[in-house]
């Protein structure tokens, strides 16, 4: 994708497909330009799995996208974006640090009935002025922080003005349950938990405006 700019998205059919873990120190799959990877609609997505984590480099123009798949066991976290990104349709856990994280000021990130749960540090993480809004009756953070480390939550912000917000009628109650360590939700690096809150509407910023499919790999 990144040497064909005709190519935006990547189909993965049914199985389990492993990340190379000598990619790089995260034992992740590095992006480096806009895409999206899109699990076929013919197939539950229960049955198309990822087996590693996946990183956004930092100053990806356009916005990167996931759909339609679960992402298993990642060493570190199963997500991480220093670029905008969203998902939609999409499970996350047993990873071994975050579920999801967002890092930068200029990240915004919009998810869709995603599920996070059993990773060993927290579910949903901003950081660093980071914007994560979350969308959509299947969205759950559960049964996370399995580390038991105090400074993780099911919900995390950090920094003062990183934001998690949930598109009403979700609440953070109802979306991040039995989670450990430090609870369900907080904050930490002078960040409030105030800064993880329920919104009326699902603006976003135009730099995360879902990249449109031109021509895709099966």
């Amino acid at each position: 994708v990144a040497q064909d700019p005709r190519i935006t998205t990547i189909v993965l059919g049914e199985g389990e497909h492993k990340i190379d873990g000598n990619l790089n120190s995260y034992m992740a799959l590095e992006i480096s330009s806009a895409i999206n990877i899109v699990g076929d609609k013919g197939v539950p997505k229960s049955e198309i799995v990822v087996v590693g984590g996946i990183m956004f480099d930092k100053g990806i123009p356009g916005n990167c996208h996931l759909e339609h798949l679960t992402l298993r066991q990642a060493k570190y976290h199963g997500v991480a974006g220093w670029s905008s990104f969203t998902m939609e349709d999409v499970l996350v856990e047993q990873c071994g640090s975050c579920g999801v994280l967002a890092w930068g000021p200029d990240v915004v990130c919009r998810f869709t009935n995603v599920e996070v749960r059993q990773c060993g540090q927290s579910g949903v993480y901003a950081s660093y002025v980071a914007s994560i809004t979350l969308i959509g009756a299947k969205t759950t953070v559960h049964h996370n922080c399995t580390k038991g480390e105090e400074g993780e939550y099911g919900l995390h912000v950090a920094w003062h003005r990183s934001t998690l917000q949930l598109v009403a009628p979700l609440t953070k109650e109802q979306v991040a349950t039995d989670n450990g360590g430090g609870g369900n939700w907080g904050a930490k690096y002078g960040g409030d938990f105030n800064q993880i809150k329920t919104i009326e509407t699902a603006a976003i910023s135009s730099s995360s405006a879902h990249v449109g499919e031109t021509k895709s790999i099966h």
